[in-house]
């Protein structure tokens, strides 16, 4: 399900969302941001913390891109859930079908979890089934994470108090998904079943055809919670174990598997706690019989680098959800492959401040990434400024030929950035396109029309400024506008 694009120039450097996706009815504790995922023009962001229907039942958003603006199409919810089961704990969405694990649900006994299927018609999300795995246990937590690639869902459940935890797949055959061959669990390199209760295998999961990633970011491997990442193909309808990896020079704390993502032939796996916290990620490659380490990156000091990954084609995108410091702001890394893995950008949200926790959780189509920052604080619904959460959609190309590129900051008349004021661009036609500027007053529009005229308008409750009429040739930044 993975969109290409036609390649125009790359967006590099640090590019700043300055106007995040939001529901209209979130609240303080919400959590709204903590999953997301996205396929084409649709994107998913799951809300555990919502009470939709009791104190942490939770809620899923369904959003829906027209040019440059993300609209809410649907909230998903379900009549059967209540009170802490935090449904949207973990999203996944596939063409028109969106999974969502509710993993405090007391289907099977208490917190033994669940998982939802919706599927789109048109403009509408209708819930059609559970998923109904062969053993889940009160305690299991099913549905902690979920992935969906077409026809097949990969859900976790993590037992983190009953046993070392199980990962089941489940395939389409209308009008009906059944599961697939018995649950995979932990296995050593043999393939027999090794693990203790509190591994969390399945604590991440991630499918691309016919191969899996899971990791097990608590396992004890070499040293206590190091963890293990273990990769599974298919053939015929059976899962097999293909390889496992764990942290050759473990010190303990590495939570290798924390995060997991695969595109294809290349794997990204995080491991947050590595070198004390700075974190990392590892790269995975299969050559058609065996998966092999790629490479390697390192952390940035206290922020757990790779405490979420995503990966599509020859991108990935890394989330540090603890950057600043380990003050909590949050930032997401991207990368790109020409030859070797190199990084090539930065992400970050326009209105961030400490304790957000930006890049808790990324996804990644094509050239689109959504970030989600479930703490975030300052853009709430109807401006409120409580941590009701927020999710960052990132584009890394221009799509159309002859497309420009105008950025600049919007100042106050003392020279400071002049935050949430509204730029707005408008064609010969009269068609407008809207941004809000950033913290500091940035701005971006990322695919003008060349020798095409426009109006540059500003508009701020507390200053006035005057019109501009630009005709661009080529990429303008860094354009200063004060009152």
């Amino acid at each position: 399900s993975r969109r290409r694009h036609t390649r125009y120039p790359l967006v590099t450097g640090v590019q700043t969302c300055a106007l995040p996706i939001l529901a209209g009815n979130i609240s303080a504790g919400d959590d709204f941001g903590w999953s997301v995922d996205i396929s084409g023009d649709y994107a998913v962001v799951g809300a555990p913390g919502a009470d939709s229907q009791g104190a942490d039942s939770g809620a899923a958003y369904v959003f829906v891109r027209t040019g440059t603006n993300w609209t809410q199409q649907a909230i998903l919810t379900h009549i059967g859930i209540g009170a802490g089961d935090r449904f949207g704990t973990s999203v996944a969405i596939s063409g028109n079908t969106v999974v969502v694990g509710a993993p405090g649900t007391d289907s099977n006994g208490s917190d033994s979890g669940a998982a939802y299927i919706f599927v789109r018609s048109g403009t509408s999300w209708t819930y059609t089934t559970p998923l109904t795995p062969s053993n889940y246990p009160a305690g299991g937590l099913f549905g902690h994470d979920v992935d969906i690639d077409g026809g097949s869902i990969v859900a976790s459940s993590i037992e983190s108090a009953v046993g070392p935890g199980s990962v089941f797949v489940f395939t389409y055959s209308a009008p009906l998904w059944s599961q697939q061959g018995a649950p995979i669990v932990l296995l050593d390199n043999t393939s027999n079943p090794i693990g203790n209760t509190g591994d969390d295998f399945g604590y991440s999961v991630a499918i691309s055809g016919d191969k899996i990633v899971v990791g097990a970011p608590s396992a004890d491997i070499m040293s206590i919670n190091d963890g293990a990442v273990e990769f599974f193909e298919r053939s015929a309808g059976v899962w097999s174990l293909s390889d496992i990896y764990t942290v050759s020079t473990a010190v303990g704390g590495e939570n290798l598997g924390h995060s997991v993502a695969i595109s294809g032939n290349a794997a990204i796996v995080g491991l947050p706690g590595s070198s004390g916290g700075a974190g990392g990620v590892a790269v995975y490659r299969y050559s058609g019989s065996a998966w092999s380490a790629e490479q390697d990156f390192g952390g940035i000091n206290l922020s757990e680098v790779g405490n979420s990954v995503s990966i599509s084609g020859d991108f990935f995108v890394v989330g540090a959800w603890k950057y600043n410091g380990g003050n909590e702001t949050g930032v997401a890394f991207l990368y790109n492959k020409i030859g070797n893995w190199s990084l090539v950008g930065t992400l970050v949200g326009g209105d961030t401040v400490l304790g957000d926790r930006f890049g808790v959780n990324t996804a990644l189509d094509g050239y689109t990434a959504v970030v989600g920052a479930y703490l975030e604080r300052t853009s709430g619904a109807g401006g409120n400024t409580n941590r009701s959460g927020a999710a960052y959609p990132f584009f890394f190309y221009t799509t159309t030929a002859g497309g420009v590129q105008l950025s600049g900051h919007v100042k106050t008349p003392q020279g400071k950035g002049l935050r949430n004021a509204s730029v707005i661009i408008t064609d010969s036609r009269g068609e407008r396109q809207v941004v809000k500027t950033s913290l500091m007053g940035n701005f971006l529009f990322p695919n003008l029309k060349a020798g095409e005229p426009y109006v540059l308008s500003i508009r701020s409750k507390r200053y006035r400024y005057q019109d501009r009429l630009l005709t661009l040739t080529e990429d303008l930044s860094d354009l200063e506008l004060l009152p």
